[in-house]
């Protein structure tokens, strides 16, 4: 391993998986090596990592790590003009999540991609013991932590440039959970979340309509950009109100080796 362009450790923890993938930074090559191991949400999902871990050909690198929407609490923080620091529209994200989930908030440790946007936005948060046993573990492998990030965010992020301006609804699946919110002028406006059973073409219909009834009045956006990692979307037919669009069938798209080795690229 290069001093200086240490390899990183790519390390996906998903609904229904941890998958490991170390590759060299800055290179083209496929991964040096990969893991898949089933796994279950939750306290289960890190002891699989930790067994994984263990393995020395891991140990020694920079670590990203990917986790599952359903490790992760969410809430939309309005727009607001008495927001006039950080710390503002944190607390305001922090009283969010106590109204969604309860509690004082105080064992959540708060995300923000767009501080003082003044745009309505998507926050995420992580438990606290959630992330400070990943952080342990990571260090009794020698790993050194360059990002935990949700992966709702890193795919939004990842398709960003491929999302045309105006108005659209973003819908991201992942074995057992599908994930929709609405950017309305510039402003995250809906976010839900409910478990996937069943055909993604016939789910992703029914929490659009569902979404759209608890929202209410009658102006939405027409079209639907989805990203569905390993499900074979094969795409709906569109109907006068909407138009979905399969961002893995878009042309020109390159996929990283990390993101090869994680899954995240079609058909792999």
């Amino acid at each position: 391993m290069s001093r200086l362009f240490p390899d990183t450790v790519h390390i996906g923890i998903y609904a229904d998986k941890v998958v490991l993938a170390r590759a060299r930074r800055f290179s083209a090559e496929p991964a040096l090596h990969r893991l898949v191991q089933p796994a279950t949400p939750g306290a289960a999902a890190l002891d699989t990592l930790d067994a994984a871990l263990k393995d020395s050909r891991w140990h020694g690198a920079d670590a990203q790590v990917l986790v599952s929407s359903a490790l992760v609490r969410y809430a939309v923080v309005p727009a607001s003009p008495h927001l006039i620091s950080i710390a503002d529209e944190v607390a305001l994200a922090r009283l969010k999540f106590q109204q969604i989930h309860g509690g004082a908030g105080e064992d959540l440790e708060v995300r923000l991609g767009n501080l003082l946007s003044g745009k309505g936005q998507i926050a995420a948060a992580f438990e606290r013991a959630f992330l400070d046993r990943l952080r342990a573990s990571l260090a009794a492998a020698r790993l050194r932590v360059r990002s935990i990030e949700p992966l709702l965010a890193c795919t939004f992020n990842r398709f960003r440039g491929n999302i045309a301006a105006g108005d659209f609804w973003f819908a991201h699946a992942e074995p057992g959970l599908l994930m929709l919110a609405c950017v309305r002028e510039g402003n995250w406006t809906e976010l839900a979340g409910s478990p996937l059973q069943g055909p993604l073409a016939l789910a992703l219909p029914a929490q659009l309509r569902e979404a759209k009834l608890q929202v209410g009045g009658t102006l939405f956006p027409r079209r639907v950009y989805v990203c569905a990692h390993g499900l074979g979307f094969d795409g709906i037919a569109p109907d006068a109100q909407t138009e979905y669009v399969d961002l893995a069938q878009i042309k020109g798209v390159r996929y990283t080796p990390a993101e090869r080795g994680l899954g995240l690229a079609p058909g792999e």
